[in-house]
Order: structure tokens, then sequence, then C-alpha cells
């Protein structure tokens, strides 16, 4: 049996062990020092890492507000670190209003890769954000449709345009490539502004699960310097309760000649009965493919061709919710004639109304087409428009087209060759050559109308 003096001693020699370690093992505050995360490294130990970097440790003495705090990190970190600055809202000093961009203007441009990881919350900001070359911006999506609070918000102090800029001249020879913004919300204030205006992110430069709410303007803009950019995915955009006679329109691609990756996934509503020039999307750009579109409140969906010369273009799914209540005419889609505007693809366009009076599924005023929405029939499986034929190699005077839907034309001379299906073969004469007849069930055969006087000839 151990003495009682043994014992004694063991324990005070423990309780002088726990006192002198203890305070290296315990952690030490997490606004006590700046520096790099540390990582466990292949030879056992503990190495400073760039890869990531917790804002919160730069949080300035001197106007500690959001971006100012972005702006530090960055400054003090490598070119593409992740900057993590989801903590910052539980810092009482720090101010969700910033008072400049994080990466500042003009010759104090901060031009440094990055990915930005941004907290729930409003952020507030007074000018436009430029991104630079290979920057992503990683916001918090709302928890439901119904709580935008519990998301990345980002909200417009006064009228600028727009909010947030792909690349400018810092950009290598003006084109960037790598620039994102993700999982945020772009809230206008009400205000006359552009949301997102992509002028020189080409590849993997794109846009995903971004809300832009009450901003009149252009939300989603695509330039000429955006060649190659996108895809633009799960973007909506909303008017909100708001009015303003502002030129007012969900996204445009305008004057990008070698095509984009396109827009896919887009739900435009204009609740204001005074905003003016009320064209969804406008597309004046080759290359291009739109699907999956609901278009509410706006009298045209996508307008092709107004701005530029549009080619080459497939437009997939718009859906015109449309549903009678304007008192003007109403087209999901309109193709310009001020513009070359030629092989195009028009598939699964729909329109929902409760009156058809003056509602057009597809207004063609190249060739004078109306394609018009009826209590029964309101949607289009296919329309293309492809080449101009011309008489003296400069006039055009007609247009090839394939249609799957009846034709409404302005002029008794506009007919359109057709895709139809039906129980029973055609026989005899048939009123437009190229159009073609499936006859369903088994062994069906495909018919083509051709020949002058033309008549159906089985060609399968």
């Amino acid at each position: 049996m151990k003495s009682q003096t043994s014992l004694g001693f063991r324990c005070w020699l423990w309780s002088l062990l726990l006192l002198c370690v203890t305070p290296f093992l315990m952690p030490r505050s997490a606004y006590a020092q700046q520096g790099l995360d540390a990582v466990w490294n292949s030879s056992g130990g503990t190495v400073a890492s760039s890869a990531y970097v917790d804002a919160t440790q730069f949080v300035p003495v001197v106007k500690p507000d959001f971006c100012n705090t972005i702006n530090s990190a960055l400054s003090s970190a490598p070119a593409g670190t992740v900057i993590d600055a989801r903590g910052l809202p539980a810092i009482t000093t720090v101010n969700m209003l910033c008072a400049s961009s994080p990466w500042g203007s003009g010759t104090g441009y901060l031009n440094k890769a990055s990915t930005i990881l941004l907290p729930s919350g409003t952020i507030t900001i007074p000018g436009t954000w430029i991104l630079p070359n290979n920057t992503k911006l990683v916001g918090v999506e709302p928890s439901t449709t119904a709580s935008i609070a519990s998301g990345t918000v980002i909200l417009a102090k006064s009228s600028f345009t727009p909010m947030i800029q792909f690349g400018d001249s810092h950009c290598p020879s003006s084109i960037c490539n790598g620039i994102s913004v993700e999982g945020v919300i772009l809230d206008g204030n009400g205000f006359a502004i552009d949301g997102i205006h992509n002028t020189n992110g080409q590849d993997l430069s794109y846009v995903d699960h971004v809300a832009i709410y009450n901003l009149f303007g252009t939300g989603l803009m695509v330039d000429s310097g955006a060649a190659h950019s996108g895809p633009y995915t799960n973007i909506t955009f909303d008017t909100g309760a708001a009015s303003s006679t502002a030129p007012t329109a969900c996204a445009q691609i305008e004057g990008v000649t070698t095509g984009t990756h396109g827009i896919h996934g887009m739900t435009c509503i204009s609740n204001s009965t005074t905003v003016s020039g009320t064209t969804a999307v406008f597309l004046d750009a080759t290359g291009n493919t739109i699907e999956d579109v609901r278009i509410v409140g706006f009298e045209t969906g996508i307008l092709v061709g107004s701005k530029a010369q549009a080619k080459s273009n497939v437009l997939r799914n718009i859906i015109g919710d449309t549903n009678g209540s304007s008192s003007v005419p109403v087209y999901v889609v309109q193709i310009s004639t001020t513009k070359p505007v030629t092989d195009l693809a028009l598939m699964a366009i729909s329109n929902t109304v409760k009156s058809p009076t003056d509602v057009f599924t597809i207004l063609d005023n190249l060739t004078g087409t109306k394609i018009q929405a009826t209590s029964t029939s309101t949607s289009v499986g296919l329309y293309v428009l492809g080449e101009g034929t011309t008489s003296n190699g400069t006039t055009i005077i007609g247009y090839s087209r394939f249609i799957t839907a009846t034709a409404v034309a302005s002029t008794s001379t506009n007919q359109v060759a057709t895709w139809v299906a039906g129980a029973n073969a055609p026989s005899g004469s048939c009123s437009v050559s190229g159009s073609l007849f499936s006859v369903m069930g088994s062994g069906g055969h495909l018919y083509l109308c051709e020949g002058n006087p033309p008549s159906w000839v089985s060609v399968k």
C-alpha cells in the first residue's frame, strides 16, 4: 500500500504540469492575430496555407466595414486565395454597409484573383463591383423563397450602374476568364440600373442561381467582349412591387459574333404596369441557345435581331405566361426586321392565355408570318427560319421556312411548309411544296408535298 505522502506528491506534480501546459493547449482568441490558416503537411507538421484565409482576421481598426475588410484580406493574401467572409456579420464592429468596392478603383484598383465566400445578410454597396480576372463570388442561397434575408443580398445604396461588372481594361489584353457569380440576390432598391454586365469575361465566366430583384434596367447584359462565356443558369428577374418608366429587360445578349454557352433556366416577371420597353429578352448575337424560360408581364418575350444581327440561334422551351391581361398584342417570340436574322430554330414555344385576342406565340416580321395562340392551340413544336433568297445578290425576296403549326399569314401569298401527323395517309393535291406528313401507327409512312402542281408522294 502506497503511502499518503507519495500520493500527495504525485497529485502535486500532475497539478503543476497541467498548470504549465494548459496555456499552450487553450485556443487563442479568433481576433488576436492575423495570418494564414495552418494545415498538416506530409512531413508530419503544420505549415501556413495561403489557399484559404479567414476574413475575420483582417477587420481594420479604422472603417471596419465589410468591403474594407475584404480589401485588407485580399491585399495580404496571394492571388488565387479563398477569402472566407462568412463569419464577418458575427463581428459587431463590422458594418455591412460598404464605403467602397472591395477591389477599390482607379489607380488603387486591386487586380487580384480570388474566390470570395459571402455571408448571409444584406451587403449595401455604393458603386459598381468590378470583378478582376479569375474572381468568383459565392453567396448563400435563401433557405426558402419566402425568406430572402436568409441568403446573401447585395443592395444598391444609390443609382449607379451596373451593380456587378465582369472585367474591364485591367483584364489581360482586355480578356478575362473565370469570372463568376452564384448564390446571391441583387436588389436594385427600385433604381433604374443594371444588374450584372459581362463586358470582358469569356471562357469559364458564368452566372448561376442568381435572383435580380426590384430593379428597372437590364438584369443581365452580355456584350461583344463576352464571347464563349456562360452558361447563364437558374436566373430569376422580378421587378417587384415598385413602378418605373425606365426601359426594363431581364436579359440581353448583344454583339457576340462567336457565340456564348447561352441562357438555361430563367424566369422573367414584370409586376409593374408602367414599365417602358416591355421586352423580356433581347437576342442580338450569333451562336446562342436560350432555353427553359418563363416570361410573365412583358408584351414581348424574346425579341430577335432588333439591335444587331442574330444568326444561328436556338430558342427552346419558351413559355409566355401572358394570361390575356394586357390590352396590347402579346408575343412570346418576335423576329425583328431591323437587323439580319437567319438560321433561327424555335422549338417548344408556348403561350398561356385566357383571352386569345391579339396574343401570338410567334410573330415573324421578316416574312409576315403570325402564329396566333388560341384557347385550343397555344404551342408551336417547331418553327425554323433559314437563309434569305435573293434575286440580284442583295435584295432578299424570300426565306426558307419550316413549321409544325398553322400560320396566320399577313398576306395571301405567305405560305409556310409544315410537318403534321395523322392516322390516315394523305392523297391527291397539297398546298405548299416541301410540307411533310407522318402517318402514325405501325408501318407508318412519311409523305412529301412536291411537284407542280404539288401532290403527296410517299418517301418512306
